[in-house]
């Protein structure tokens, strides 16, 4: 039995059930907890990261926290920006 052990689980596409769960929390309301702004390789790069408590419900009844991780990139070269997305 392990006793005090912590786990981040990532959730796919594949989990269309867990991810609609996911994304119906109150992102709007959460906190922004990190931001990056990164240049490198011809583009900038923009992460941002909010914790949101979860609800019941979810298929990990012990699950207590949700981790959001978006992003957006721009290239320089074409002046393309891609949209923020979920990483």
């Amino acid at each position: 039995m392990l006793a005090g052990g912590h786990y981040l689980l990532i959730a796919k596409g594949n989990q269309p059930t867990l991810h609609r769960r996911l994304k119906a929390l109150p992102w709007r309301e959460a906190i922004l907890n990190d931001r990056t702004d990164e240049t490198g390789h011809g583009r900038r790069e923009i992460r941002r990261m909010k914790i949101c408590t979860v609800r019941p419900g979810l298929p990990f009844p012990h699950a207590a926290q949700a981790i959001q991780v978006k992003r957006g990139r721009t290239d320089h070269r074409t002046g393309k920006t891609r949209p923020w997305a979920s990483a």
